[in-house]
């Protein structure tokens, strides 16, 4: 009887019917206290997020069978869930003793260990475990995946070929393919894998969110926007912008020129920078245009004549939410189907303040040829975009240069950077500490040339057509294209690329050569 009611459960609850599926289990318990119903029932409360009752259930089962390996793995698995992951790895490793070809424990007790960031036993494990069972997919694809964040990228490949062979219709592992070799810069290969996994699953978004990077990276800008609004559906870094997303369907012919169309920023600072020249494009085009922006860079922006009016986000009123069009900047594009050439509206669409680009102007000694740096960044999002500062004061080997950073006092602090044992480079004190970016895009105005790596700074500097040097590295973000010197999203700026992982001290030498015959020019 126990069996056939604990079946009707099971039916119930894989039919989303969880509160019958538990009555269910709850009479039988209370008529006998059962392993298989405590456990079954613990599931229930575990995928409904209770955790503690969830913990009870297992607990009891394991009171009826301390050899029980389900309840021992089923209580580490919630207790991961938890984020009690050294506590998870005790019942992990009961369960193993007990039984070392249960699969499930190597699994979950793998992921404990590099949750607490122990990779060396993480990776331990799944090796275990196939050594149990050769041929299990998902430690060779959790192998991987290990590898891959290791930036080992030909172990990663070997573990995914393996699980590939095991399984070609794998949407996940497909991406994952997808996402190596796009570090590897094979990017046919990326884009295949990419359309495979979304050919098996098209509402993947994290898929279809990197088909959208990489379309964008290697030049296909149509092809890369259209996927571009999956950035709102995607489990990993979901953007969480807060706007209707009915516009998101919106078509060019369904807007009306007549009324008021509201863009809202989005991401960060350097996509504001790079994106807010929709604006200048949409006015030509004969709308009416305001930019919702953050209260931070609300300052800077009111000065610009980018957009028709601006209004800090925080103002934002709730008619304008209700009656009106808010547009994500970035949608923009896809939205009114502006092209890589609608988009390049040429240099200097922002401009500084001219009573701060005057008050820095005498602070800068116009007989030097005087050269802002930003060389680091305190978020490297799986980029490599931190040069050593003493990199850069090889430029000083010219007795004309003079180096002068671009990084704020928090920013330096935050670095740990000591500039006290940096005399040669000159740090202005104080600088934007009243409205972000109104020094900064002062002091560049008065320099003669901008040499950066990917940041803020870089699109600040382009925006305002500075001549601007970008160093790369191998693996780079998706606005600066591949193998060209030049960019397609800024006519000033000339790109040095970072060959091999790290190899920054050759990238130096080329910035040096070609800042020679500047020089000399």
């Amino acid at each position: 009887m126990t069996n056939k009611n604990l079946k009707l459960a099971q039916e119930k609850f894989f039919k989303v019917d969880k509160e019958t599926a538990k009555k269910i289990c709850l009479n039988l318990i209370h008529q006998k206290l059962d392993t298989k119903v405590l456990i079954f029932l613990g599931l229930i409360e575990l995928s409904e997020n209770n955790y503690l009752e969830s913990l009870k259930h297992f607990h009891k089962s394991l009171k009826l069978n301390q050899n029980n390996v389900k309840a021992l793995n089923n209580i580490g698995n919630t207790l991961i869930e938890k984020n009690k992951y050294k506590s998870a790895i005790v019942f992990l490793k009961k369960a193993i003793a007990i039984d070392n070809k249960f699969v499930q424990a190597y699994l979950n007790i793998s992921l404990a260990y590099l949750e607490t960031r122990d990779t060396i036993n993480g990776i331990a494990y799944l090796k275990k475990l196939l050594i149990v069972d050769n041929n299990n997919f998902s430690a060779l694809n959790n192998l991987g995946s290990i590898f891959h964040e290791k930036k080992e990228y030909d172990k990663s490949l070997v573990y995914f070929l393996r699980a590939l062979e095991l399984n070609s219709n794998d949407e996940i592992l497909l991406n994952n393919l997808g996402l190596l070799y796009e570090k590897q810069n094979k990017f046919k290969k990326a884009k295949l894998h990419f359309e495979k996994s979304l050919n098996i699953k098209p509402d993947f978004f994290d898929c279809q969110f990197n088909l959208s990077l990489l379309n964008l990276k290697i030049g296909n800008c149509k092809e890369g926007m259209l996927l571009y609004d999956s950035r709102f559906y995607r489990k990993e870094r979901k953007n969480t912008l807060n706007f209707d997303h009915d516009v998101l369907k919106l078509t060019l012919n369904e807007i009306n020129k007549t009324k008021k169309i509201y863009i809202i920023s989005e991401q960060g600072y350097g996509d504001i920078f790079q994106f807010c020249r929709v604006g200048i494009v949409l006015k030509k085009l004969g709308y009416r245009v305001t930019l919702i922006i953050e209260d931070s860079l609300y300052e800077f922006f009111s000065q610009q004549s980018i957009f028709d009016k601006y209004i800090k986000k925080s103002d934002i009123d709730s008619d304008i939410i209700t009656k009106d069009i808010i547009i994500p900047l970035l949608s923009v594009p896809r939205i009114f189907e502006l092209s890589l050439k609608n988009l390049n509206i040429g240099n200097s669409y922002i401009k500084p303040n001219n009573e701060k680009t005057e008050y820095w102007s005498k602070k800068i000694d116009k007989n030097k040829f005087n050269i802002g740096i930003s060389w680091s960044t305190t978020k490297d999002n799986n980029y490599n975009r931190n040069i050593p500062i003493n990199l850069f004061r090889k430029i000083n080997k010219f007795k004309t240069t003079q180096l002068i950073s671009l990084h704020t006092d928090k920013h330096l602090k935050d670095l740990n950077e000591n500039i006290n044992d940096l005399k040669d480079i000159i740090f202005f004190q104080n600088i934007d500490i009243k409205d972000k970016f109104v020094d900064t895009a002062a002091i560049i105005e008065n320099l003669d040339l901008v040499i950066c790596t990917d940041s803020v700074v870089t699109h600040l500097s382009a925006a305002m057509g500075k001549k601007t040097w970008v160093l790369l590295s191998n693996y780079h973000d998706w606005r600066w294209s591949i193998k060209t010197e030049k960019s397609y999203w800024y006519n000033s700026v000339k790109l040095f690329r970072n060959k091999k992982e790290k190899d920054w001290e050759k990238v130096m030498q080329k910035v040096l050569k070609e800042l020679k015959k500047l020089l000399i020019n």
